[in-house]
């Protein structure tokens, strides 16, 4: 009798434990190196008998058989393993953030924005090249404008940039802004061109959102902007974000905006601040959201499938689809990475850069090439955002502070009760 894992199932080797990948559940699985060793030789074709003197193996391979992670055979014939296979380029996100300035200064901006005039200098011929070969060469999904505060690169950019993305037939074209700039014409030109809508609230309270923004009077302004977009039927989405200034309010906000809007948010209420540009403060983190949202202290992963493990494979979980032009047209990987320079689209194409050397440091940035991550058995499954990786190590390749595991021990560290034990370098 032998004993084959199913073919959907793959065996992910780490320094200490190894872990069964389950393509069909989903589902991952830690082992310990005596049953790696002991799969190993079944899956090289010793029978079961072999080591019928360790009475619990039978039970453990009963157990897999059960939970369809392998099965027994007369026959010595292991089943050809699926393969995964290196995915084709593509881009889900293209920021523009044409802009580092803003209107407003909030406390946690990841861009440091503050006010001051549209800094923005690349020629419109080259970023329109660059948004042709992400939509021909990457099919980009969505083009969305960012900042600073994307308004203030003036109604006539905007709309050269709209337009544009509209001809390249883009599915989804968003603009996230705060929405105090939002007058008559854009209304006209988002609802001529179908662009999607973003605004960042940050409590249901005036009081909390204008303490965020650090200006008396913006929460009346954003829910003005709100208004206007949704009475003219424009998509519209809200961000929220928590951070200590409004931690007692900010649950309430998405209920809220339910309620008062009809704005849906799903199960996630609110994104917890990034330790990223003015977010890297300890008094702007609240802990225990942070804790909750951002620290892995168990392995609660998402379900795994053969597209997110070409993902991890090939490429950096949140990276691989993803590129950001930045105001002078350097281009990075991510809109709060500011500090992984690929290339510029002023001087090479778009597709030369990610293609091209840029690209592997930043969207094929696997898992294989971070220290420590590479000897984990779960580094294929696991999300981290590696520009707060980065943030608070100044080697882009260090293992994520956020993650408690130690793949060399096969234990979870104790999660210190202060943030600024955990994050020795965050400003204090």
């Amino acid at each position: 009798m032998y004993f084959f894992l199913d073919k959907d199932v793959l065996l992910v080797e780490g320094a200490k434990n190894s872990a069964l990948y389950d393509l069909k559940e989903g589902t991952v699985y830690s082992i310990v190196p005596s049953i790696k060793k002991l799969l190993d030789a079944l899956e090289a074709g010793s029978p079961v008998q072999d080591f019928s003197t360790l009475p619990e193996v039978q039970l453990i391979l009963n157990e897999f058989a059960e939970k369809g992670l392998g099965f027994f055979s007369e026959e010595n014939n292991k089943p050809a393993k699926t393969k995964i296979h290196p995915p084709k380029p593509k881009l889900d996100m293209m920021w523009l953030a044409l802009n580092s300035n803003c209107n407003l200064v909030c406390e946690h901006c990841y861009a440091t924005s503050e006010p001051g005039p549209c800094d923005g200098t690349i020629p419109m011929d080259r970023l329109f090249l660059a948004m042709k070969e992400a939509r021909e060469v990457f099919n980009v999904e969505c083009i969305q404008l960012i900042g600073g505060e994307p308004l203030l690169l003036g109604k006539n950019k905007v709309q050269q940039i709209i337009e544009y993305a509209f001809k390249l037939n883009t599915p989804v074209i968003e603009v996230f802004t705060n929405g105090h700039l939002i007058d008559e014409f854009y209304i006209n030109l988002f609802k001529e061109k179908g662009v999607h809508v973003a605004i960042s609230i940050y409590s249901n309270l005036e009081a909390d959102h204008d303490n965020v923004t650090k200006r008396k009077g913006s929460w009346k302004k954003t829910i003005k902007a709100i208004q206007t977009v949704q009475s003219a039927g424009i998509p519209l989405r809200t961000g929220i974000v928590a951070m200590s200034s409004n931690a007692q309010s900010v649950g309430d906000t998405a209920p809220w905006l339910k309620k008062e809007f009809g704005i849906e948010h799903g199960e996630k209420l609110y994104d917890v601040v990034r330790s990223c540009g003015r977010g890297n403060n300890k008094d702007t983190i609240p802990w225990d959201l942070f804790l909750e949202q951002h620290i892995r202290v168990k392995p609660d992963f998402d379900l795994i499938s053969y597209e997110s493990l070409q993902k991890t494979m090939y490429g950096n979980v949140c990276w691989a689809s993803e590129v950001c032009i930045m105001p002078n047209g350097d281009v990075t990987p991510c809109e709060m990475e500011f500090e992984h320079i690929q290339g510029n689209i002023t001087t090479d194409n778009l597709s030369e850069i990610v293609l091209g050397s840029g690209g592997a440091m930043a969207q094929r940035l696997t898992k294989d090439k971070i220290e420590i991550c590479k000897d984990c058995e779960f580094r294929y499954a696991c999300w981290e955002c590696r520009a707060m990786a980065h943030q608070l190590d100044a080697n882009r390749f260090s293992k994520p502070l956020t993650c408690m595991y130690n793949p060399h021990k096969g234990e979870w560290n104790n999660v210190p009760e202060k943030v600024e034990e955990l994050f020795p370098t965050i400003n204090q």
